[in-house]
């Protein structure tokens, strides 16, 4: 796999994807992620990344956690620091968990486990720090 084409139609057959909000950015789908590890499901917003000669085509996954600010900010930050992959980062005034993933030379593995981690990730940081399940 190697373009953004051959990724989205890789999650539409792979995932439940849903109608994307008129509020969301422009280009994402939205993605419902049944999380195995915990019995929960969390929302993904997936998009087109940026392309560069360095790293070629990417995938955008991110996941809501909240609107932080504050200590509960300052302690989030630090709770995500110890994740095999991803950050947070802001997107349109809320806290967001997001990974990028190259899409030159990708396996399905390595689409499958980083859409679940980002899931999983951003619902512990939402349960953690916003008390429960907005998004």
């Amino acid at each position: 796999m190697s373009t953004y084409k051959e990724f989205e139609k890789y999650v539409k057959s792979n995932f439940r994807v849903g109608e994307t909000p008129k509020d969301a950015p422009e280009g994402f789908m939205l993605v419902f992620l049944d999380i195995p590890q915990n019995g929960r499901s969390q929302v993904l917003l997936i998009g087109k990344g940026h392309k560069s000669d360095l790293i070629g085509e990417t995938a955008d996954v991110m996941s809501f956690v909240g609107d932080l600010k504050g200590a509960k900010l300052n302690e989030a930050l630090e709770a995500s620091y110890g994740f095999a992959l991803g950050g947070l980062v802001m997107l349109g005034g809320r806290v967001t968990f997001r990974h990028t993933i190259l899409l030159d030379n990708v396996d399905e593995n390595e689409i499958d486990v980083p859409l679940t981690a980002v899931g999983f990730f951003a619902d512990i940081l939402e349960r953690k720090f916003t008390g429960g399940d907005k998004f």
